[in-house]
C-alpha cells in the first residue's frame, strides 16, 4: 500500500474513534447518574434496624435448608483468630448467601456500624422471629487465651429440630 492509503486508515480510525467517544459520553454519564441515584436509594433504606430483620430472616433461612447444621456460635471479643473462630464481622457474610438483600445493605452500612451492638441486635432479632429459633449466651472459651484477646462470650444461635 502507499503511503498515503496508510495516512488515510489512520485519519478515518482517528475520526471513528473520536465520534464513538463523542456518542457514548452521555450514555455512559447517564448510567453513571442512574447507579448513583440507586446506591443513595439503597443507602437510605439501609437502617440498622431494617438490616437486623433482613440478617436474622437470612440466617433462619440458611439454618433451614443446610440439613447437617442447625446451630452455630459467634464468639464476641475484642480480637478473634478469623480462621478457626467466626467473629461478629464474618459471620455476616458467612450465615447469608452471596447474593442475598441482607447482605448487599449491610454492606452499605459504615463499618464502625457492623460491631458487636450491630451483631446482638441482629440476634435480639434472630430470637423473637418464631417459636423455632433460639439463642443463648456462654461463656464456653473464657480459659482459652491463644486464639483470641478481650473475650467477652459466646453466643449460641439455631433452629431446634
Amino acid at each position: 500500500m502507499k503511503p498515503s492509503t496508510h495516512k488515510k486508515i489512520k485519519s478515518f480510525r482517528s475520526k471513528l474513534i473520536n465520534t464513538y467517544y463523542k456518542m457514548m459520553y452521555p450514555l455512559a454519564w447517564m448510567v453513571e447518574k442512574l447507579e448513583e441515584y440507586n446506591n443513595n436509594r439503597l443507602k437510605r433504606k439501609a437502617t440498622l434496624e431494617r438490616v437486623a430483620k433482613l440478617l436474622a430472616k437470612d440466617i433462619y433461612k440458611y439454618m433451614c435448608k443446610s440439613n447437617y447444621d442447625n446451630a452455630a456460635y459467634v464468639i464476641i471479643a475484642e480480637w478473634v483468630n478469623d480462621e478457626e473462630y467466626i467473629t461478629p464481622q464474618s459471620s455476616l457474610e458467612y450465615f447469608t448467601k452471596f447474593k442475598s438483600k441482607s447482605r448487599r445493605l449491610g454492606k452499605m452500612l459504615d463499618w464502625k456500624d457492623r460491631n458487636e451492638d450491630f451483631f446482638k441486635k441482629v440476634m435480639y432479632e434472630f430470637d423473637k422471629l418464631n417459636e423455632y429459633t433460639f439463642v443463648e449466651t456462654n461463656d464456653k472459651y473464657k480459659n482459652d487465651k491463644w486464639d483470641f484477646r478481650g473475650y467477652k462470650y459466646t453466643y449460641y444461635f439455631g433452629v431446634k429440630v
